[in-house]
């Protein structure tokens, strides 16, 4: 399991910058963890205003970048996608 300090430390040293989660199922629009966004440590692009119209960015933590990492944990295909993404080991 790793924690939001995983992430934030990763992400610093690996100057990254969004964490790229779906794209939107009708325009394909990548939804995505942005980093140091507009001021903000952590927010959530839930998608762009094809369906919902309006700003579709919520304020999140590092702790729910490590929730959505950690709720995979039992997929090996996405747990080596995503370790390889953060730069941590294949364990």
């Amino acid at each position: 399991m790793k924690t939001g300090e995983d992430f934030k430390k990763s992400a610093q040293e690996n100057h990254i910058e969004y964490w790229p989660i779906h794209n939107c199922s009708l325009c394909e629009y990548p939804c995505a963890f942005l980093f140091n966004f507009a001021g903000h440590e952590v927010v959530y692009d839930s998608g762009c205003d094809c369906i919902n119209w309006g700003y579709n960015r919520q304020l999140r933590t590092w702790d729910n970048v490590a929730q959505h990492y950690n709720l995979n944990l039992k997929n090996p295909d996405t747990m080596k996608k995503y370790n390889e993404f953060w730069k941590f080991p294949n364990e």
